[in-house]
């Protein structure tokens, strides 16, 4: 729950694909106390609604848009919970790199 904690700096990049318009990925680095984690959204090319997550540079599993709504995929060992996740998704929804 680092992501929605108010006790956590975060700073939010957008990188936008530099042919097209859309997005490409979004980075966010997360400052709690002394401890920091980079968190990648990357929207992979022709992958359609689906979302990489990372942590660090470490894959923790997915989250991916279809017609009955969002499914999340990430690995059982992941720090992100649901709060994190709801975070994420709005980022992605309110579109962020607009």
């Amino acid at each position: 729950m680092f992501l929605s904690n108010t006790d956590c700096r975060v700073i939010f990049v957008c990188k936008k694909h530099q042919a097209l318009d859309v997005m490409d990925k979004i980075e966010i680095n997360t400052y709690f106390g002394d401890k920091s984690t980079h968190v990648e959204i990357a929207a992979p090319m022709g992958a359609g609604g689906i979302y990489h997550v990372m942590l660090d540079k470490y894959y923790n599993g997915q989250i991916m848009k279809s017609h009955n709504g969002w499914r999340v995929n990430l690995h059982p060992t992941t720090i992100l919970q649901g709060d994190d996740v709801a975070v994420i998704i709005e980022l992605i929804e309110e579109g962020f790199c607009e």
